[in-house]
């Protein structure tokens, strides 16, 4: 009788195991290269496009921030940027509202977050969705920082 039992799951296991399974990719001239097909490529071009879009956008706003030279600690704030593919910022900058037009740096990295958010998305990333933690900031010799004498991201 367990035989029989069997003998019906094998043929519905077989059936689900060549539905797995992928062709293996087309070869171009030369056999040894893989031909990537041309929405894969696209895609990877994208991502690149978006890696470095990513990088300016972040060097730009750690221009905006500069040093972030405060004389007082009410001008010390800290921001979070980028996305975490399970939600909420990827890490979080200081900056000083002392010389920064704070509307734009925050409309900046509102934009860099959005960015990265898409990013995340559209390249199936994921993370270990963990909440990082909204950290101190200070007024450390003029400058505002992470925890009292951290150096800042």
């Amino acid at each position: 009788m367990r035989t029989l039992r069997w003998l019906a799951v094998v043929p519905a296991l077989l059936s689900f195991l060549a539905a797995c399974s992928k062709a293996p990719p087309a070869l171009a001239s030369n056999p040894e290269e893989p031909v990537m097909a041309a929405s894969e490529d696209k895609v990877a071009t994208d991502l690149k496009t978006s890696d470095a879009e990513l990088a300016t956008r972040l060097a730009e706003i750690k221009a905006m921030i500069g040093a972030a030279a405060a004389d007082h600690s009410a001008q010390c704030k800290i921001v979070g940027v980028g996305q975490k593919p399970c939600g909420g910022p990827a890490f979080y900058l200081p900056y000083s509202t002392k010389d920064v037009d704070e509307a734009k740096l925050l409309s900046q990295i509102e934009a860099y977050n959005q960015l990265a958010k898409a990013h995340n998305e559209r390249s199936g990333m994921m993370s270990d969705c963990a909440i990082v933690p909204v950290p101190q900031v200070a007024l450390v010799g003029g400058f505002c920082k992470i925890g009292a004498g951290a150096d800042a991201l």
